[in-house]
């Protein structure tokens, strides 16, 4: 690893400038951490910047899954109020194909309403209002979701960068990790494309892809 003479000191590194690493970042910041974001790309480049910003909650299995999940959707809803963030529920449709589907999502639509998931189970005769573009022909039902729908995914990023950097946090872009140092099983230091970073925690928020590349870098713990 290359020595520089650029050290940060910081409260919080997060490894991602993506819609979770933003968010994590300024929750930090709003409890009084310094704080600093970093990402090889540019701002919601990567992962983010592929996601069409659909809000799925069907899809959360675990009870503590959908309460969190539950937890952001509030969030949105008030950021949607105070920013525009083109929160759209207009609800979601897992298709289901076969008789045997409908069968295996009675038990799975039951588990999530009683976490307090307002979803249904239509049959192929019930789906033309919720979806009337679907062919009734080809599937055997679905499972609707009346709180998924989509959001304007950059307008959420351009929120939480500007509560980041409001309170003082940093936002650094085109620096990319290449390495650590450890001591008694923690990171020490972050070394970066630019500098080392001393923080006391690190957190990784990046992609797989990302993740997996850090894995392999010298010093990883």
């Amino acid at each position: 690893m290359q020595d520089y003479a650029v050290v940060t000191y910081v409260d919080t590194l997060v490894v991602s400038a993506g819609v979770v690493g933003f968010s994590i970042a300024s929750n930090l910041v709003a409890a009084g951490q310094k704080v600093t974001v970093v990402d090889q790309a540019g701002i919601g480049e990567k992962a983010s910047g592929v996601n069409q910003g659909q809000i799925s909650l069907l899809d959360r299995s675990a009870r503590r899954e959908l309460e969190m999940a539950f937890q952001s959707l509030d969030a949105y809803r008030a950021m949607d109020v105070s920013h525009g963030i083109g929160l759209r529920l207009a609800g979601g449709l897992a298709v289901l194909y076969t008789d045997a589907d409908i069968d295996r999502a009675e038990a799975v639509v039951e588990e999530r309403r009683s976490a307090g998931l307002d979803c249904r189970l239509v049959h192929r005769r019930g789906l033309a209002p919720v979806e009337p573009y679907l062919s009734a022909e080809t599937v055997a039902g679905g499972i609707h979701c009346a709180d998924e729908g989509y959001l304007d995914l950059f307008a959420v990023i351009g929120v939480f960068v500007a509560r980041i950097r409001e309170g003082g946090g940093e936002v650094a872009t085109q620096e990319a990790v290449t390495g650590f140092e450890t001591q008694g099983g923690h990171v020490s230091a972050v070394h970066t494309t630019r500098r080392v970073i001393e923080p006391q925690t690190v957190v990784l928020a990046a992609d797989k892809h990302i993740l997996r590349s850090i894995r392999g870098m010298q010093g990883t713990p």
